[in-house]
């Protein structure tokens, strides 16, 4: 995941993937409204996919937001579906299978152009951070003596 918008992503989804039911089993009796909001949700997440990038490896990242754009057209046909009410048409089926077809040929247009490349990481040693002025409390571990020291230090303190 990226570091500076893994959090914000995995909460968004998190509860798209919780409301998605919610307001599919209490919108039962109203169709119309029940695919506009199923479909608002999952547009919502589609753009923050969009806006901030989940992964850091940019041909994977690709295919997470063409499958959530995959999301977004069948959940769209879904209103199509609902606002035609013909129960004999096949005309929903074409238009998602040609939907689909698209957003798949979009994602392999997409993933021959981009270049793929190894993630830049960087290596930070746990007894340099209070040199580079990250020696503030460590609020996922407050009971210990030294926050700054790494764990396998503090083990050798606590005894």
């Amino acid at each position: 995941l990226h570091p500076w918008h893994a959090f914000e992503w995995l909460s968004v989804d998190l509860f798209g993937k919780i409301f998605i039911p919610v307001v599919a089993t209490l919108a039962q009796s109203r169709p119309k409204v029940q695919m506009c909001l199923i479909t608002s949700i999952n547009i919502f997440v589609w753009v923050l996919s969009l806006r901030h990038a989940p992964y850091l490896d940019r041909k994977f990242c690709v295919v997470v937001q063409d499958f959530k754009l995959l999301i977004c057209v069948s959940s769209a046909t879904g209103i199509f579906t609902t606002l035609r009410n013909d129960t004999h048409s096949f005309l929903p089926v074409f238009i998602l299978m040609g939907a689909f077809v698209l957003v798949l040929v979009l994602m392999v247009v997409q993933m021959r152009h981009v270049v793929g490349q190894r993630p830049h990481v960087v290596k930070i040693d746990m007894q340099e951070l209070p040199k580079l002025g990250r020696g503030a409390r460590d609020e996922e571990a407050p009971l210990l003596k030294s926050s700054n020291a790494p764990s396998r230090v503090m083990s050798e303190t606590t005894e």
